[in-house]
């Protein structure tokens, strides 16, 4: 028979010690792994590194949307003031300041855009071109566009160039020597 604390501690609802460490150890195992998971709620956009490749092909097909008025005035990604006249565009990965050929594919239009911001953060859609693009590629009324991007030239970020020039004020950075020249 067993002894009659035995069952006064059941009858309370306390549970016995093997069950115990058996649930802290589950849940230090379901906490351990959930901080192994990557953070799948980020709305932060992914930066790509300076040397990452411009776009998937010379002539990348994708689609387009277009913005302005409720941007306008705004900084951009870049640093600079977003003006929905000017031909500006938005890409998720193409390093800032690249510029890129865009032709719409049902008008036959084209023209040169500088990317200066990140997104279109809609899914399905690759570039977001400002009002001024938008209306030369005749797309305003659709609002949407099957598009050909073609990279003419990539340039290197504003960051990467304020970094360059914060790794050679500290002198980290290898710099060409230059003449001095000495006035007589």
């Amino acid at each position: 028979m067993a002894p009659p604390y035995r069952r006064t501690i059941q009858k309370r609802g306390v549970v016995p010690t093997r069950q115990v460490n058996a649930l802290r150890f589950a849940f230090t195992l379901f906490i351990a792994g959930g901080c192994a998971l990557p953070n799948r709620g980020s709305v932060t956009p992914r930066l790509p590194s300076p040397d990452a490749p411009a776009a998937r092909g010379p002539g990348e097909i994708a689609v387009a949307s277009w913005y302005g008025r409720e941007f306008h005035g705004r900084r951009t990604a870049s640093g600079e003031i977003f003006d929905q006249h000017a031909l500006s565009a938005a890409h998720p990965t193409l390093p800032l300041g690249s510029r890129v050929r865009v032709t719409s594919l049902t008008t036959g239009e084209s023209v040169d855009v500088r990317i200066t911001d990140r997104g279109p953060f809609v899914k399905g859609r690759t570039l977001d071109l400002s009002y001024g693009a938008a209306r030369r590629l005749r797309m305003l009324e659709q609002g949407t566009g099957r598009v050909r991007i073609e990279v003419l030239a990539n340039a290197r970020s504003p960051i990467a160039k304020s970094r360059r020039a914060a790794r050679e004020r500290r002198g980290t950075v290898r710099v060409k020597p230059t003449r001095i020249r000495r006035h007589p």
